[in-house]
């Protein structure tokens, strides 16, 4: 029949335009004849680009589910490269690839994609919790995986949600049909789904880092030592450091600093601070060079550790440590401004005793 032979025609332009192509360029190629004008061959053109985009979203579907890339053929938009670190995890490891990405999916979809998949990597790898997200959406109770915890001499249950207790409707379903969103009787479309995958994995994230890791109490300890926000903490460490930094730079060592720390620790309110943010302060000196003091080279430290590092990278902490070298100084100002003032005061009230005493 006719519609046999324009179907035919129509497959054989298909053939020569995606020559030399694959993945999402292959699809994208192959959806520009969906704008054909005849319904008949649109029709047959959405039964090829079914059957076509198979795999696509079968990697799509693992991917957010499980942050798994079996892409062996380089035929996806996500594409996985080696990370220098722990650290460099979540900037470096998985990025798009914009020439494998279909045309029917746009740049921002495809960041969510990418996100989802990130987090949940993330989640396994650098929070050390297994499972997979294989659906999201309806949070289960909170009974699996309980562990045990001695609290206040009594025996408390801990109970943490993994990624696998994550459910979403349609992860694991989705096909080109999907990318016809709002269309009576499906079950949304892709970006529906998508959002729902990723407003659970990223809750889970949420609460993975500010409840079991503490991610708030660390920013707010990084505003107390290394932004000199915990003032008679700032002030006893002055004096206590005074007669040590007063020396030049190749006179000071570290080890004597950190007896100081903490000393000023135990004279201060820093004492009450949980032990775990404690642990972490330190003393770092920095290269010296001639007629530097040990005013010139000290510096307050704050170590993190994997997942902490990815949001209080080694770039954002040596921020901090360039603001507090700053603060310090203009503290060392303020603090031998009021030892002068206070001189000052009592040398000129020991003088008007004497003169009408």
């Amino acid at each position: 029949s006719m519609q046999l032979v324009d179907n035919l025609r129509v497959m054989t332009m298909m053939v020569d335009s995606i020559n030399g192509t694959k993945g999402g360029a292959l699809i994208s190629n192959i959806a520009t004849y969906l704008r054909h004008g005849d319904p008949a061959v649109e029709a047959f053109v959405r039964n090829v680009l079914q059957r076509t985009c198979v795999p696509l979203f079968k990697q799509i579907g693992q991917w957010m589910s499980a942050a798994e890339l079996k892409d062996p053929f380089k035929e996806f938009f996500v594409v996985s490269r080696k990370s220098g670190g722990s650290d460099r995890l979540w900037q470096d490891r998985y990025q798009l690839k914009r020439q494998m990405l279909p045309s029917f999916i746009d740049r921002g979809l495809a960041k969510k994609i990418l996100s989802v998949g990130k987090s949940i990597n993330f989640i396994q790898e650098c929070c050390r919790e297994s499972g997979s997200a294989a659906g999201l959406g309806n949070q289960v109770d909170n009974t699996n995986h309980d562990l045990d915890q001695k609290v206040d001499g009594g025996d408390r249950k801990l109970r943490e949600v993994t990624v696998s207790d994550l459910r979403v409707e349609g992860l694991q379903e989705l096909s080109f049909e999907d990318v016809d969103e709002g269309i009576e009787g499906r079950r949304g479309g892709l970006r529906v789904v998508v959002d729902r995958a990723a407003a659970a994995v990223n809750s889970r994230l949420m609460d993975i880092m500010l409840r079991r890791f503490g991610v708030r109490k660390h920013c707010l300890a990084l505003k107390k030592y290394l932004l000199l926000g915990q003032g008679d903490f700032v002030t006893r460490l002055l004096d206590l450091l005074h007669d040590e930094l007063e020396e030049p730079a190749g006179k000071v060592f570290r080890h004597n600093l950190v007896g100081v720390l903490k000393a000023a620790i135990q004279q201060s309110n820093a004492q009450y601070e949980e032990p775990d943010v404690l642990r972490r302060l330190d003393v770092r000196l920095l290269k010296s060079v001639n007629r530097d003091s040990g005013w010139d080279v000290f510096l307050l430290d704050y170590h993190v550790e994997p997942p902490l590092n990815v949001v209080l990278s080694k770039s954002a902490i040596d921020r901090y440590l360039r603001v507090f070298a700053l603060l310090w100084k203009l503290r060392r100002v303020d603090h031998a401004l009021a030892k002068c003032w206070s001189m000052h005061t009592a040398n000129a009230n020991a003088l008007a005793r004497r003169q009408f005493g």
